[in-house]
């Protein structure tokens, strides 16, 4: 069965498995669209965007993909079953992008306080530990490689197919308010094609396995991975975190391609509050827009700044290499969805090892309507030693957003900075 009949029929047995929606879910989404569109305002409209995507059991979905993949639609399933101190949920979704890009995934998820919080009437969602079984498979038909390294070109542009399969487990573990641990283990199937289209260039035509490790031959992974995350403060909103990811691939096939991977991340978010001295309704639009209220506080916002940076350290035997789909892309955004250096064309850079810092400013205009502003820099590197704060890219963006109970939908921006002005515009990711 192919991806695409595969995606329909997941689509079907979701709409077979989920049926009937429930009364309750769909009478409050005609109730609370119904009062958006006779009295719109902000609060009317989130409300409404927000329970038709937040919709139980089955619920419209429209994501991308990956890059190059343009819209993404289709369907998702979300029913929770709760027993007293664990909480089951079993979720999947399946899509189909307006280019064939398809993406399925089903989760099946246990939720139960952790130790000293067996309590279910004081232990709350994020006490709980969360154990996943998951699978998924996405099909990309197009994907762009440039070769591996910091001095690719433009010229060097190929075109490749990429197909995957996961299989596996997570756990995700709060150790406290502000620690977090958790791993996954999972089995990890990709194979590297071509593309249908014959006037274009075919990555592996024109790339050997020197330039492009793994381009004739993709084994079976097993991927083993930890993770440490402290959040603060130990209340939600976190608007600061740590992290450090270290994993194992193991090629379970002739070896050559295992390799570990060590990930360190930060980021720290600055929201901006002024105390109102009236009431919202009181305010000018002018005043409003300018100041966001905050809803049930005193206080408006004039904005948010977030910065943050990633490191990515690889690391294998002699004979060993890192297969060029696992590696570390730099450009646009990544396969997962993560905003990268948006001024160059999506992986433009690609390398085992990345460092990569980012400052992204945002301001809400009028409810789900903000702007925004961005600098990005980073590199990538064949070596570890390579990597620093010398000769890094960097770009520099302009942008709008729209967004639906604080979660963004939809950005469009313009980047500058890179080898050409580059207009972008990305949805939610399916990742």
């Amino acid at each position: 069965m192919n991806s695409a009949r595969m995606a329909a029929s997941l689509a079907f047995g979701l709409v077979v498995c989920g049926s009937p929606i429930r009364a309750g879910d769909w009478q409050g989404l005609v109730e609370a669209c119904h009062l958006a569109r006779e009295t719109p305002n902000r609060f009317r409209i989130e409300d409404c965007v927000a329970r038709l995507i937040g919709l139980e059991p089955v619920r419209p979905a429209f994501k991308s993909i990956s890059p190059g993949s343009g819209l993404g639609l289709g369907l998702g399933l979300m029913r929770h079953v709760y027993s007293g101190r664990v909480e089951r949920e079993l979720s999947g979704s399946a899509i189909v992008s307006l280019r064939r890009f398809v993406f399925v995934e089903s989760r099946y998820s246990l939720f139960f306080p952790g130790i000293g919080q067996w309590d279910p009437v004081t232990a709350t969602l994020k006490d709980k530990v969360a154990l996943s079984v998951f699978a998924s498979r996405m099909e990309l038909r197009r994907q762009d490689f440039y070769g591996v390294g910091p001095d690719t070109t433009r010229a060097g542009r190929a075109l490749y197919g990429h197909r995957q399969d996961n299989f596996g487990v997570e756990i995700n573990y709060p150790l406290t308010g502000w620690l977090v641990a958790g791993g996954t283990v999972q089995a990890l199937r990709p194979r590297i094609g071509g593309v249908s289209d014959p006037t274009v260039a075919q990555a592996r035509m024109v790339y050997s396995e020197s330039g492009a490790p793994g381009i004739l031959a993709q084994p079976l992974f097993m991927d083993y991975e930890a993770y440490l995350r402290v959040r603060t403060p130990s209340e939600p909103p976190f608007n600061q975190a740590l992290s450090a990811r270290y994993a194992i691939y193991r090629d379970l096939d002739s070896g050559r391609y295992s390799f570990r991977r060590l990930t360190l991340g930060a980021s720290r978010e600055f929201n901006f509050l002024l105390p109102m001295k009236e009431e919202p309704f009181s305010r000018s639009g002018l005043e409003n827009s300018l100041c966001q209220p905050q809803r049930a506080t005193p206080y408006c916002s004039i904005g948010e700044l977030t910065v943050s940076g990633r490191a990515s350290l690889s690391d294998h035997g002699a004979r060993n290499r890192v297969p060029f789909y696992l590696q570390e892309t730099l450009g646009g955004t990544d396969l997962y969805g993560r905003d990268t250096l948006r001024g160059f064309a999506d992986y433009r850079y690609r390398g085992p090892n990345l460092v990569l810092l980012q400052a992204e400013a945002r301001h809400s205009v009028w409810g789900p309507l903000g702007v925004m502003g961005f600098y990005d820099l980073g590199k990538v590197a064949l070596r570890r030693s390579d990597l620093g704060f010398a000769h890094l890219r960097h770009d520099i963006g302009l942008g709008v957003y729209f967004s639906a109970a604080n979660r963004p939908i939809l950005r469009v921006y313009v980047a500058f900075g890179g080898e050409a002005a580059r207009p972008g515009a990305k949805l939610a990711n399916a990742f």
